[in-house]
Parts: structure tokens; sequence; C-alpha cells
């Protein structure tokens, strides 16, 4: 086979046994679906304790120890049994939660907070910590709610 030049600078196919350089991978599905505008990415997870009262709009706060955000402003996510959308997003120290911010929570005070949070880590005064707050929008686009004919992109071939 002739060598087939890379722009790159690597090697041609036949240096590296044939194989495409660099790797092509196969399409990946995508994980979101669309309905009326919105996308649906992959779930927020919440601790069983919770997910009843985020389900009814009584938390709306989620502070989470995150290397970078796992959700944007906008986005729409499936949460249990609900829908939520992000509100805002915002980089905080630990010691900078309020009270009010304590009531959005759903925690009964900020150590109960600090230990629900710590699961991804030790949390001091000064960790910094995403504060994520977000409103329900319904319930989760699914194979029973999903209007029928239309099908989830994610199982598309």
């Amino acid at each position: 086979m002739p060598a087939i030049p890379n722009p790159l600078g690597r090697p041609g196919l036949e240096a590296i046994g044939g194989r495409a350089w660099p790797p092509v991978s196969a399409p990946q599905a995508d994980p979101s679906t669309t309905t009326s505008g919105r996308t649906h990415n992959r779930g927020v997870q919440f601790s069983p304790d919770l997910r009843d009262r985020v389900a009814d709009g009584t938390i709306t706060v989620s502070y989470r120890l995150w290397s970078r955000p796992k959700v944007k402003v906008g986005g729409v996510y499936r949460s249990g049994s609900v829908t939520i959308e992000i509100d805002e997003i915002d980089l905080v120290p630990f010691s900078s939660i309020t009270d009010d911010d304590l009531v959005q929570t759903g925690e009964q005070d900020v150590e109960a907070l600090r230990r629900r949070a710590a699961h991804a880590g030790p949390i001091h005064g000064d960790t910094l910590l995403y504060r994520v707050e977000f409103h329900v929008v319904g319930e989760p686009v699914t194979s029973r709610t999903r209007p029928a004919g239309t099908r989830d992109r994610r199982h598309a071939r």
C-alpha cells in the first residue's frame, strides 16, 4: 500500500499497520435528545433523601466539588423523576455559603452540607465549590413520554 502523507508529519498508513492516523473512532451516539428546542443531557444525581424535594421544587441550589463544571447555564438535565434547567453556576469558597443558601440546598446546617459535598474530597473554608442554581421544568423525556413516531437520537443508527 502506498504511503499516505499526513499533514501532521506522522507516518503514512502502511507504516502503522494500515490503520488511519490519527486514530478514527466510530461515530458516538449523541447523549442528548431535543424537545421543544431544549437539549436534554445526561442526568444530575442527587442523594436519595433529597430527590423528592428536588422534584417538588423545594431544593433549588446544589453545591458541587468538581474540578470543572459538569453542567452549563441553560442546560436541561434529567434528575430522577423530573427534568431540571440550570439557571446559574458560580465558583465560590465554602466559607461564603449563607443561611439563605443553606435553605435552598435542603440541608439542616453548614456541616451537613460539608459532609454531603465532601464525597469528592475534603472541604475547608477556602475550598472552591460550584454553586449550581436550577429549577424544575417537567418530567424527563422517556420512551413513555416521547411523542409517538419520534425516536431518541441516542438509539438512532
